[in-house]
């Protein structure tokens, strides 16, 4: 079996989503709306900026399955070092759906605070379970990481 810190932290993402989705429309349908269409177009850009230059996409053992199954089916992207637009533009594509729902959470601490611990926990999954299986090695976060 996959590491299953990858796919709790792939399911606790979609929690986090949904929490951040509802927050958006409770605030305004519309704001709703657009968010779930920059969650579709970042997915879509860490996918192919990101995930498709991982080795682990390419041979089918990504610790998150789903990503690495989708990211296997977009355009070939040789392995290697990642430019500054790639870098840039990933992490400003996570920044966007990790933020905007937190402008219409004010106030609203019984969506903040779970929206907040969701994320926190993400990350140290990933950074301290998933992260270390990896041989992405010029990943930011990458235990075996390659002195640039």
């Amino acid at each position: 079996m996959k590491n299953l810190y990858g796919t709790i932290s792939m399911v606790l993402v979609m929690l986090a989503l949904v929490i951040g989705i509802f927050a958006m429309i409770t605030y305004s349908i519309t704001y709703g709306g657009l968010y779930i269409v920059i969650i579709l177009l970042s997915g879509y850009v860490v996918l192919m900026r990101y995930c498709r230059k991982c080795p682990h996409s390419m041979n089918g053992s990504c610790h998150h399955k789903l990503p690495g199954q989708l990211a296997k089916k977009l355009p070939y992207k040789k392995t290697g070092k990642y430019t500054l637009y790639e870098y840039t533009s990933t992490i400003g594509s996570l920044l966007m759906v990790f933020i905007l729902p937190l402008t219409s959470m004010n106030g609203k601490y019984y969506l903040l605070v779970p929206y907040l611990i969701i994320w926190a926990t993400v990350i140290l999954m990933i950074k301290t379970k998933v992260c270390k299986l990896c041989y992405k090695r010029w990943c930011l976060s990458c235990p075996n990481k390659v002195k640039m």
